[in-house]
């Protein structure tokens, strides 16, 4: 559900960390909002169970996937145990001005479920 249990309620996939030691203002957060299960598969931040990222850069700056009519970011999750979620996920990020993007390319994940 959420990334602390029980704090949500909502189904789906939400993947948070923070640069608590180098730098207290970098922080990821991806994940896939579904009205159910989140399973293998590959989610887009356009179709129905929606993929999304926020990217906030050591400057304080907002990046977040930005798709208008096309998916400009995909989650691919590989495996769905009750331990663990393992996935990849890639695609353009663009700042909060809409000004600049970055390509995110070859990200990784494998979490334990809380």
């Amino acid at each position: 559900n959420g990334s602390i249990p029980g704090s949500s309620g909502s189904a789906g996939l939400e993947l948070t960390g923070i640069d608590s030691f180098a730098n207290p203002h970098s922080k990821i957060d991806f994940g896939i909002v579904s009205a159910g299960a989140v399973g293998p598969g590959i989610y887009t931040d356009t179709s129905a169970a929606k993929a999304y990222f926020n990217y906030v850069d050591s400057l304080g700056q907002t990046w977040t996937a930005d798709s208008v009519s096309n998916s400009s970011f995909t989650i691919v999750v590989t495996y769905a145990g009750a331990t663990n979620v393992q996935g990849t996920y890639s695609g353009m990020i663009k700042n909060q001005l809409g000004t600049d993007s970055i390509a995110v390319t070859n990200g990784i994940f494998s979490v334990p479920v809380q």
